[in-house]
């Protein structure tokens, strides 16, 4: 057997190989990873200190993919000769090449003998190579190095990973036979998926489909982009992988599709794009970079199907159960192995109050501590069978091996205060475990909360993620899968997905295939009806239980002959476990006996003979298998979507009818009215809006409308938004369009379509933005146009259009709308481009129009920014043009080329341009050559051709990155090359300036920038020339005589970032005039991108000033520019940075940079109470609607973090002003504008208001 080096890329390779080194000789000296080390990874001294042995590492990312492994070697000690005869020279005595190529052993003619005929021949000193196989029979006996690179273990590593060896064998064996048992019995439970939907079981691992999630901001203060760190890691690192997976949905960054590129672009709006959620949740990559993960998804979307199957991955490789093992992907298959334990977090709620849920007795007291550990060794000894197994032998299991533990449903822990008690233990368990030595790793999923500010993990220590809708090629995929465990023949198959893709073209029945679960049941009914489908997701549901009982009719008399009986015991017990689990805070359980007892009493109190119950048993918990047994001796529905669906129809089908004059309690919209505003029924109160026939609807959208009362539901919630947007989207009110506009001119006033676009996702359900036009999406688009011709101010106007964007795809309404206002092109024509984009009239115009459009009198870069997000056909054929944008995208810090939407192929590649200069310099983890490799396609000749524009920057990258390579470039080295270089091919820009002043900062003591004495000698390099004036700190005539010599923009631009950087103290303030001016002597562009790189000096420089003590240079700034005052916002105090703003604002137009300095500096006043909020709110406003302002530039780039905790009141005067302010300030009032008053319990309110005539109230402790 060998081992997955390739999992391991090149540094974790070298450091396994120098590991292998230090085991065989204790006297190996290492070399550092990733640094210029002369043809060295590892000596060895020799001959009593008078010689060396070199080991040498030669790693290759793809050993399967190289045709010829024996020339790939050879050209690589080729290419090292120089250096080895260096060596030798130096004393070195022999040299040994370590690789993870495979060998082959034949006489004289196999790999390994040419080699060492080669080393013989070419090489100054003996020389020996360590293949592959060599490698493998030295880690083979390396368990613990194995261990501390986890993706190196195999299957048959596991038997000892579990039983390995402690302080006492005995003790080890008993726990480790317990894990096996238990592992034993885990597996076997999950082995088939939950929802089994039909007539053969479902095994989990022939019909799992790898759904796909992205990142999000978790709840409040963020997540620092923990998860877009490690998405981005992980995505880009799958590029340098070796072996070749061309079966995985995840591709190398060489195939990267163009919005995936987009997708990471520095600052966009955007998500980053989905990729299959098992692929990343099973890759050690990601794990690198995060291994605390919250996963978030709607209802019936996948997310406990998914924690079973990563749990069992894990599972059938441990217990070697060689038939799942066969079924896995090679990409699974190959992951590394940890030890999986699963529990569902409503049993872990109870455990915390003292109750043991696993306990055969219900209510049972399990006495021990109420831990999340106690509760993981209580569920490890009730299912291993019954072994002792403690707190600290949870504690031995996690401290010794890899561990994932899986936490799933936080959302059906009903009770908030529980929720609460749940989330503040799994933080501090995670601190008490993580002490014990290795890290563990955990995944929590949930439905997204619907309340801000309810418990939740804090997005700073868990990055969290969302499970995305699933498209048509995975829905096939799963269909093909679903027919082939049902038999089907190949033609059937065929039909069934004929029809299915024929079905989703319709966007109703598009939007019910989106998740597994309703796909599943659509699936059953176009195997059984044909192409007659339901329109809404309750009809979906209707319809899938009435083909079901039709089917078990044939087959059983007890369904045949009480039908309508089983389908109300099934609607009553939806109904009351739901309520049960909220009330009484218990798992959604009920024991066997408490069933049988609740079963006689409602066929009692419902006028049944009560002996049917033991003919019905057999038709409750046999046929209709909707209640399934899980725990012994309880009984639970198979999913919760299921539970939640019976629950409405209960609760609609017997809602009293109330004619005037015979009043009676418990009517639909009284049902309504107390559950809607309960976000633990919110998924049953989408099945019950459902339920509503078309003369019903009218009256149902007057009772949605009320619960945007501020007295009902809390001022400007989110909840009774996010509500009516699901019941839109799920085609409640289609029959009935006065319904549908109603509702919609109801939920998207001046606060809605701000939430529309400004408010987290996270924070109300991950919904879907876009409505079809029948349920919705028309009217919008109607709205959006009314007001997109008084809105001018940058985010409005954004959110505007990207409704308009995405409600009129085809753009139909807009150019009816722009037909009928042709004046906006002439007195607004960036917004009318802009607008124009969505419809697809850009990408249509003529040369001639195209011309007309870019020579207008306003800034020709927003104009030019305008074509290429559109993909005007005319930009493309002018290499003047693509020249241009070259030269904006490098002199443009903040450039105003956007990609809000789908971008146009050349926006693309002008956003790879600006990205690239910094992702070259930066020590991140994406490849900056990578990026222009999207451009290789030949599925996409047009972008391929706009490579040819920047050839001459890839050129600099991927030769920069070869020397890089071999070692021949410092980190100043490389910094110094790129910038040069840079300069050379694009003249003068501001990308090579900021990057060669980082750079200036990179500490070698071999370059120190002597000789270079003028700033603007360019006999020298530029970094060279920042180096030197990098030294010149305190000399404040040198700074003058540099001063003197400004002849040019440039010039200006190099002495401004220069002098802010790197002159100290008294000199710095002393000049502060001087800087002025010449801050005033540059272009417009350069000062913005100045205040801009300001924001960054201080993580690599130190020497601004700090000018809270210096009160003269405080009035010394009262008579600068607006934009030098700006460089020193973060250095004064806040309150006379406060006065200045104010001051500022009002009389000066504001760039794109300072605006964004300005907001962050209210935020910071704010927060601190320096500045009373109703003021820092006038300010933003003034500075929301300055004109001079482009268009579409956002204010949004400052964090939540920066805000601190705001009021519930600041927040209902920020949502009063909500379409004059900024999306953050909008964003930061829906992040805290508290949860809804506390609602009572529906069961609660059932009771006081009497909506049934019998109440059913548990009789014994609930489980």
């Amino acid at each position: 057997m060998t081992y997955d080096y390739e999992a391991l890329l090149d540094e974790a390779f070298q450091m396994v190989c120098q590991a292998l080194l230090v085991a065989e000789h204790k006297d190996v000296q290492c070399l550092p990873v990733g640094m210029p080390d002369g043809g060295r990874d590892a000596l060895r001294y020799v001959d009593d200190g008078h010689g060396i042995i070199v080991y040498q590492v030669k790693f290759a990312r793809k050993p399967n993919m190289i045709k010829d492994p024996l020339k790939w070697l050879i050209n690589a000690i080729d290419d090292e000769l120089p250096k080895i005869a260096n060596l030798a020279s130096r004393g070195a005595r022999k040299y040994v090449l370590i690789t993870n190529m495979s060998t082959s052993s034949h006489l004289d003619i196999g790999k390994l003998d040419k080699l060492n005929k080669h080393f013989k021949k070419s090489l100054p000193i003996p020389a020996l190579c360590w293949w592959r196989d060599d490698l493998d029979r030295r880690l083979d006996n390396n368990f613990d190095l194995k261990l501390r690179y986890p993706a190196l273990l195999t299957g048959a590593d596991i038997p000892r990973l579990i039983m390995e060896a402690g302080p006492s064998l005995t003790e080890e064996r008993r726990r480790a036979t317990a894990l096996i048992a238990y592992l034993s019995h885990q597996h076997e439970q999950d082995s088939t998926l939950r929802f089994k939907q039909a007539e053969v079981e479902s095994q989990l691992l022939d019909l799992f489909v790898d759904v796909p999630m992205t990142s999000f901001h978790g709840p409040a203060l963020g997540a620092d982009d923990l998860q877009g760190r490690a998405f981005r890691r992980f995505i880009f690192t799958k590029a340098q992988i070796t072996r070749y997976r061309s079966k995985s949905r995840l591709r190398p960054a060489a195939m990267l599709t163009e919005n995936e590129v987009h997708g990471f672009q520095p600052g966009g709006r955007q998500q980053p794009p989905a990729h299959a959620a098992a692929d990343v949740l099973l890759d050690p990559f990601f794990h690198q970079g995060v291994n605390r993960v919250v996963l978030e998804g709607a209802p019936g979307q996948g997310k406990s199907t998914l924690a079973q199957y990563v749990a069992q991955v894990q599972r059938v490789r441990i217990l070697k159960e060689h038939a799942g093992i066969a079924k896995l992907p090679d990409r699974h298959r190959d992951s590394p192995v940890m030890l999986p334990i699963k529990i569902e977090l409503r049993d872990i709620a109870m455990w915390l109050r003292g109750i043991d849920p696993w306990a055969s007795s219900p209510g049972e007291e399990h006495g021990r501590a109420k831990t999340l550990e106690s509760a993981i060794a209580g569920h490890i000894a009730r299912y291993s069978g019954g072994f002792d197994f403690a707190v600290s032998d949870v504690h031995e299991v996690v401290g010794n091996r890899p561990v994932l533990l899986i936490l799933d449903a936080l959302d059906e822990v009903a009770d908030l205060d529980d929720r609460l008690l749940v989330v503040d233990e799994i933080t501090a368990a995670l601190v008490r475990m993580d002490s014990t030595g290795q890290r563990l790793s955990v995944i929590v999923t949930s439905r997204p909360t619907a309340i801000a500010n309810s418990p939740t993990l804090s997005g700073k220590k868990f990055a969290y993620f969302s499970l995305a809708s699933i498209d048509q090629s995975l829905a096939l995929e799963y269909t093909s899968k679903w027919a082939k465990v049902r038999g089907l023949s190949a033609n059937d198959i065929m039909q069934l997905q004929r029809t299915l893709r024929l079905k989703l073209q319709s966007s109703h029945t598009a939007e019910l295939g989106k998740n597994t679960m309703q796909l599943s049941i659509l699936l059953n009914l176009i195997h059984v009806r044909g192409e007659s489908l339901p329109d809404k997701r309750t009809a979906l549901y209707d319809t899938y239980v009435d083909v079901f009982l039709n089917r078990e009719s044939e087959k059983s008399p007890v369904v045949r002959d009480n039908r309508e009986l089983l389908v109300s015991i099934h609607q009553f017990l939806g109904y009351y476990l739901h309520a049960l689990a909220e009330k009484d805070k218990s798992s959604g359980r009920i024991e066997t006996s408490e069933l049988r007892a609740l079963l006689v009493e409602y066929l009692e109190n419902e006028g049944h003979p009560t002996e049917l119950v033991d003919y019905l048993w057999s038709g409750v918990v046999e046929r209709v298998v909707a209640l399934v047994s899980r725990v012994e001796g309880t009984y639970e529905f198979e999913v919760q979507p299921l539970r939640e669906y019976f629950a409405a129809r209960y609760l609609y089908d017997t809602a009293s009818y109330s004619p005037s004059g015979h009043e009676r309690a418990g009517t639909k919209p009284e049902r309504f009215a107390g559950i809607a505003g309960n976000t633990y029924w919110l998924n049953v109160t989408r099945f019950y809006a459902g339920c509503f026939s078309v003369g019903e609807l009218r009256d149902l959208a007057d009772r949605v409308c009320d619960l945007f009362d501020p007295e009902l539901s809390g001022y400007h919630m989110l909840f009774p938004r996010s509500l009516a947007f699901f019941l839109l989207e799920d085609w409640v009110f289609n029959q009935s369009p006065k319904a549908v506009n109603q509702v919609v001119e109801k939920v998207f006033d001046d606060v809605g379509i701000r939430w529309l676009f400004a408010s987290d996702p996270s924070l109300d359900g991950q919904r879907n933005t876009q409505l079809s036009p029948k349920s919705g999406g028309s009217r919008l688009v109607a709205l959006f146009l009314e007001r997109i011709g008084h809105t001018r101010s940058g985010d409005q106007h954004i959110a505007l259009c990207n409704g308009i964007a995405i409600h009129d795809p085809a753009g139909a309404m807009t150019r009816n709308w722009l037909a009928d206002n042709t004046s906006w092109f002439e007195d607004y024509p960036l917004e009318w481009a802009h607008l124009a984009g969505v419809t697809g009239l850009i990408s249509r115009m003529t040369p001639q129009e195209s011309d007309r459009f870019l020579n207008a009198d306003a800034s020709r870069e927003a104009r030019l920014s305008t074509l290429l997000i559109y993909g005007n056909e005319h930009v493309y054929a002018s290499r003047e043009i693509l020249n241009e944008v070259c030269r904006i995208a490098l002199n443009n810090r903040s450039t105003a080329i956007s990609l809000r939407r789908t971008p146009s192929p050349l926006a693309l590649w002008a956003n790879v341009v600006i990205y690239t200069p910094w992702s070259a310099f930066a020590t991140g983890d994406i490849p900056p050559e990578n990026f222009f490799r999207a451009f290789n396609s030949d599925e996409n000749p047009r972008i391929a051709s706009l490579r040819k524009v920047s050839a001459e920057l890839e050129a600099v990258l991927l030769s920069i990155n070869a020397s890089k390579s071999k070692g021949d470039l410092s980190p100043f080295g490389f910094a110094r090359t790129f910038t040069q270089t840079l300069l050379e091919q694009f003249g003068f820009c501001w990308s090579a300036l900021e990057i060669a002043n980082i750079g200036a900062s990179i500490p070698d003591q071999n370059e120190r920038g002597a000789g270079a004495g003028a700033l603007f000698d360019s006999s020298f390099p530029l970094i060279d020339r920042l180096r030197n004036a990098r030294r010149r700190g305190n000399q404040k005539q040198w700074w003058l005589e540099q001063y003197s010599r400004i002849e040019s923009p440039s010039d200006a631009a190099t002495w401004a970032i220069a002098f802010f950087s790197w002159a100290r103290g008294d000199v710095h303030l002393s000049l502060i005039g001087h800087f002025d001016d010449v801050i005033q002597r540059m272009d417009s562009t350069h000062r913005d991108s100045l205040i801009g790189a300001a924001a960054v000096t201080e993580q690599y420089s130190g020497r601004v000033p700090d000018l809270h003590d210096a009160g003269g240079s405080l009035a010394e700034l009262n008579s600068v520019h607006s934009s030098t005052r700006a460089m020193y916002l973060e250095k004064m105090p806040l309150s006379a940075a406060v006065d200045f703003l104010k001051r500022d604002v009002a009389t000066l137009a504001l760039t794109p940079a300072l605006a964004v300095r300005y907001t962050r500096l209210i935020a910071r006043a704010g927060a601190s109470e320096d500045i009373d909020w109703t003021e820092c709110l006038e300010i933003v406003r003034l500075i929301n609607n300055t004109k001079e302002l482009a268009y579409d530039q956002p204010l949004s780039r400052t964090s939540y973090r920066e805000f601190g905790t705001v009021s519930v009141d600041l927040c209902k005067e920020i949502l009063d002003n909500a379409w004059e302010l900024p999306d953050m300030f909008v964003s930061l009032a829906f992040m805290w504008s508290g949860g809804p008053k506390r609602v009572r319990a529906v069961q609660d309110i059932a009771q006081e208001r009497g909506w049934f005539e019998h109440n059913y109230l548990p009789r014994r402790s609930s489980r």
